[in-house]
């Protein structure tokens, strides 16, 4: 059989050099490439209502006002895993409103489009969780190995750009344009990935993640 042009071009299983960018601008999430789970609510917050005003772009948070101990939600990209595992750079402007040592949030790439994120492939950054330090968040999916390596940077309820990028045995995580962490023990992303956003309440307090600028490609 003959093979593709690509084929012949590149290593059998090499994922071609895509690339997705996603301002998260207009009346509502475009659900012919994202996917939501959990029990959250996801919103645009663009003109029009108070949250554009603090940064726009996409919202991830309980959806009444009484807020829900353990719940989460997961914004994905519908199991289309377009990503290397070990060639990759995603680059997000997030800003995590809530208390580090009652809930938690993550973005990056991983496997799964649920919240199956703890052995499910993640090479992504953690904020909250009892962590003081904004952190990478990485596993394997096969030994459900998991890492969490702090950088300098307190976590806050700021926006702040983050780039994550993997070249081989290495992940670097950048925050604001400086990089944080180097992450070099092993425990990454095996499978070809997808981005994802995410966000959970550890009690009764409204945590939320606010996304504006979402890229992600192959190197």
């Amino acid at each position: 059989m003959t093979k593709s042009i690509y084929d012949q071009l590149n290593a059998s299983g090499t994922v071609a050099k895509q690339r997705t960018v996603d301002t998260f601008s207009g009346d509502q999430i475009d659900f012919t490439q994202w996917s939501t789970s959990g029990d959250f609510g996801f919103n645009l917050a663009n003109y029009g209502s108070s949250e554009f005003y603090n940064g726009g772009g996409v919202i991830l948070k309980w959806y009444n006002a009484n807020p829900v101990a353990g719940r989460e939600g997961v914004l994905a990209y519908d199991n289309k895993r377009q990503f290397s595992p070990t060639n990759f750079v995603w680059i997000m402007n997030c800003k995590w409103t809530g208390t580090r040592t009652s809930g938690v949030s993550r973005f990056g790439i991983k496997r799964y489009s649920d919240g199956t994120f703890n052995g499910g492939g993640v090479a992504g950054a953690t904020l909250g969780s009892d962590n003081a330090k904004i952190s990478a968040y990485t596993t394997n999916e096969t030994g459900g190995q998991i890492s969490v390596v702090a950088s300098t940077i307190d976590v806050d309820n700021v926006y702040h750009n983050y780039k994550g990028a993997r070249s081989g045995s290495a992940y670097t995580l950048l925050i604001d344009g400086v990089t944080s962490v180097t992450e070099t023990n092993g425990y990454l992303p095996v499978n070809a990935s997808q981005p994802f956003l995410y966000c959970y309440n550890n009690d009764t307090t409204h945590h939320s993640l606010n996304c504006n600028y979402l890229e992600v490609y192959n190197t």
